[in-house]
């Protein structure tokens, strides 16, 4: 088990079966911690915030719009496949398999943050391409299919 010394406090937007156990491991583990449930509007979380830990499409470019750097893990080859199948994703978005891999690269970029400004500019730039009419027509056409 890597134990890295970086301070760290999260800050948890959603809600889900899952926060009841979230909660008891982050109290276990002594992790600083806040969980503030379902958020309407995310902006003023991330804006606040370091890096942004998400894997929604919708969550990823609300993060990189606002210069976020983004991390993502999966757990399934259907989520792999959703993160990676968009063109240059790994150059906009730290990807990862286990929360090991996770840890290793949120603190790669913890002790040496100036590597991800490339990453930023990528992703925001991606970002700024999405229009909401084209995200919906987006989903509207992928529904129809």
């Amino acid at each position: 088990k890597r134990r890295y010394n970086l301070p760290l406090p999260l800050t948890i937007c959603g809600d889900g079966p899952l926060r009841p156990a979230l909660e008891r491991l982050a109290a276990e583990e002594n992790i600083d911690a806040t969980f503030v449930g379902f958020v309407q509007d995310p902006t003023e979380y991330i804006t606040k915030s370091s890096v942004a830990l998400t894997s929604g499409f919708l969550a990823i470019l609300e993060a990189a719009a606002l210069r976020r750097p983004i991390f993502s893990v999966y757990h399934n080859p259907v989520k792999e496949s959703y993160l990676r199948d968009t063109p240059n994703a790994d150059k906009m978005v730290h990807i990862a398999s286990t929360p090991e891999e996770l840890a290793d690269q949120l603190a790669g970029h913890l002790l040496s943050p100036a590597h991800t400004a490339a990453t930023i500019d990528r992703a925001a730039a991606f970002a700024a391409t999405w229009t909401w009419d084209r995200l919906a027509n987006d989903y509207l056409q992928l529904w129809s299919q």
